[in-house]
């Protein structure tokens, strides 16, 4: 796979790390300031969370390019605690980023306004609160009243994707990064049971290492060991995708790939509201969702969600592609 040309800035000699990113005054908004300077050399700051977390803060860094497109625009990642700078490699070919650098180094001065948007989110997701999609927790925490498209950014390029040979192909991911947001792995197994009379070719992404023998299995290719690019064009190149709220499914949802969506203690609406190709599965557990509280019954919401369930809507929208 040819690799995409690199825009980053992976470290500057003699910074400091920053401890906090501010704006002019402590209080305006971005997107009040580029109104006032529309030319203004800014710096959005996203140093915690993972891939979702990347991709669903592109909605506002697209939008305040396409308002001030005479902006310039820093996006500052965690470069250092992830193999493959996988953050880089989500947004590598973002035409509406100007340039990415490592978070550890940002030096203020340089830059007419940083917004640090590593810890706006967390404040509004718990138990007794409305379900607000973290897109528009990032937009209005820059500024933004509105978006014009909600939808995150994820693009495949020409070199990487993989042709169609006519197979269905459903990809499994088989755990989010919290354990908490898990299907059990036996319910995976099940689901592909269940499946076994259906030309189904199952893409395995398994990066938590939750199942040993993938390879006696048959109808499956483990692609456990490829890179957050080859997984894009994996997600593209799929006809459905399965899997628990991770990132991987935001992936799934920037490039339009049909996809089941299981859900215990996050409640769908604060995911997956804008990705028109998604659906959700849950138990419908009495205690969820509970959002990030530690769980008192061995996540009961993720255990009960039954892969009949799942096989029925995958043998559905089978049935509509080969119709």
């Amino acid at each position: 796979m040819r690799s995409i040309a690199r825009r980053s800035l992976l470290s500057k000699r003699g910074a400091k790390p920053v401890a906090r990113a501010h704006g002019p005054g402590g209080k305006i908004r971005l997107a009040q300031f580029l109104v006032k300077k529309p030319d203004a050399h800014i710096c959005v700051i996203r140093r915690v969370g993972g891939i979702g977390d990347v991709l669903m803060l592109t909605p506002t860094l697209r939008e305040l390019k396409r308002l001030h497109p005479e902006c310039s625009l820093t996006l500052a990642l965690d470069m250092h605690t992830t193999g493959g700078n996988v953050y880089y490699q989500l947004v590598c070919n973002a035409p509406f980023v100007d340039e990415i650098v490592d978070a550890r180094y940002i030096q203020r001065g340089a830059y007419d306004f940083v917004f640090d948007a590593s810890a706006v989110c967390l404040r509004y997701e718990r138990s007794g609160l409305p379900a607000i999609n973290r897109i528009d927790l990032f937009a209005r925490a820059a500024g933004l009243n509105s978006l014009r498209n909600r939808l995150p950014f994820y693009q495949v390029e020409e070199q990487e994707r993989i042709p169609s040979d006519g197979r269905f192909f459903v990809l499994l991911h088989t755990a989010s990064n919290e354990e908490k947001r898990c299907w059990p792995i036996q319910r995976y197994l099940e689901l592909m049971e269940q499946l076994q009379d259906l030309p189904v070719v199952f893409l395995i992404a398994d990066f938590n290492g939750k199942f040993r023998n993938w390879g006696r299995l048959g109808n499956c290719r483990n692609i456990s060991n490829c890179s957050v690019r080859e997984l894009g064009a994996w997600i593209e190149r799929a006809d459905m995708f399965i899997g628990p709220d991770s990132g991987p499914m935001h992936m799934a949802g920037a490039l339009g790939t049909e996809s089941i969506v299981l859900f215990g203690s996050i409640p769908p609406a604060a995911r997956i509201n804008y990705y028109p190709s998604h659906q959700a599965v849950t138990s419908n557990a009495a205690c969820a969702p509970c959002w990030y509280a530690k769980c008192p019954y061995d996540v009961k919401c993720m255990r009960d969600i039954e892969a009949g369930v799942v096989a029925n809507k995958v043998r559905r929208t089978y049935a509509s592609s080969i119709a």
